[in-house]
């Protein structure tokens, strides 16, 4: 650090340092970026950082924006629903689009993940409404001749000999699917 340094201090030991550039560290006498956190345990007690909303409610939001010189690019928003010992969260993702703000994933308290909703009702719920693009591709790329699992869908302990592993459909909406492919347990 240069002589123009600024330290906070106690005793011999370091906690905030702000050097000639203005970068800040806490912990840290040597940041390598604006800010920088460090702290010397593995614990996942232990806090390094922490965002915290004063308000008990519902909903009570504590966000994390992310922005350029063009405004607001994403946003990372913790939401506490209910309150006081019923209180639980989730955790959504915002990006930007010319200015618009969308929530695109969402991780609901009991780790359902929601793309394109903010309601999951499965574990893993994708709803999308795109003309020209696909949901979702699974593609392997390694090389040609060597054996990869692409997907593989596991289920145990199935009391129905008449369980759907995987089933998929395509249609245009009305009753009749143009396709229709189901792979059926036992």
């Amino acid at each position: 650090p240069d002589a123009r340094s600024l330290f906070i201090k106690e005793g011999s030991t370091t906690h905030v340092s702000v050097d000639n550039t203005g970068k800040v560290g806490i912990g840290t006498t040597s940041p390598g970026a604006l800010l920088e956190i460090e702290g010397d345990t593995n614990s996942e007690t232990f806090e390094h950082l922490t965002l915290r909303s004063t308000v008990d409610g519902n909903p009570s939001r504590v966000n994390m924006f992310f922005e350029s010189g063009q405004g607001q690019l994403a946003k990372i928003e913790a939401e506490q629903r209910a309150g006081g010992s019923d209180a639980y969260g989730h955790l959504a993702f915002w990006t930007a689009n010319a200015g618009t703000m969308t929530q695109a994933m969402t991780i609901n308290y009991d780790g359902r993940i929601g793309q394109g909703t903010v309601s999951p009702a499965w574990n893993y719920d994708m709803i999308y409404s795109h003309a020209t693009l696909g949901a979702m591709r699974l593609q392997n790329q390694g090389a040609f001749g060597t054996y990869n699992t692409l997907l593989q869908v596991d289920t145990f302990n199935s009391a129905s000999a008449n369980f759907q592993y995987l089933v998929c459909h395509s249609g245009n909406g009305s009753a009749i699917n143009d396709i229709e492919f189901n792979l059926r347990g036992d």
